[in-house]
């Protein structure tokens, strides 16, 4: 039987985990194997950990565009299993999912969503100052707000993606 290799893009409205959850999934084996996860490294696009943040700084969409390339190459290690991608809101305005599916066709593209309590967002939102100054008046309007957007965006990425919701009420995966 033929493995496909996959590429899967963790997604999530601001403070969700995301990046926990990459770095849990590198070196759990138990979790990989919650998800099925094909045998082989699991290779993080680093692009798109180091690259965050808002969708009109162009220096940030510029270095997301770069994203599809750095998954191409890493794809290409005959070693490397699963490819994953921390998503911004940037990635699906540009389509960069898309495009990746489009240019990779030999791979399973998946989305795991994650769904975190909002108290604990929240909380975690609270400990930060980057939403403060884009004019939010407390961490509770930016999840409402983020909340709203995501909504609308998780909608299209499931009719065109496989797509699992991962729900937390804290780190716990």
């Amino acid at each position: 039987m033929i493995t496909l290799k996959q590429v899967i893009w963790v997604a999530g409205r601001s403070s969700s985990g995301k990046q926990t959850f990459i770095r849990n999934l590198q070196t759990d084996t138990s979790l990989r194997q919650r998800f099925s996860l094909p045998s082989g490294a699991i290779e993080v696009v680093k692009r798109s950990i180091d690259y965050v943040g808002d969708s009109t700084m162009l220096d940030t969409v510029v270095e997301r565009e770069q994203i599809l390339h750095d998954a191409s190459q890493l794809l290409k290690n005959k070693e490397t299993g699963t490819i994953l991608i921390k998503w911004q809101y940037t990635d699906s305005l540009h389509t960069l999912p898309e495009k990746l599916e489009a240019g990779l066709f030999n791979a399973q593209h998946r989305f795991f969503i994650l769904e975190t309590d909002r108290h604990e967002v929240v909380r975690r939102l609270e400990q930060k100052d980057w939403w403060r100054q884009k004019g939010f008046a407390s961490a509770d309007e930016l999840y409402d707000y983020e909340t709203k957007i995501a909504t609308k965006l998780f909608a299209i990425l499931e009719k065109d993606f496989d797509t699992v919701h991962i729900t937390s009420t804290t780190t716990d995966y």
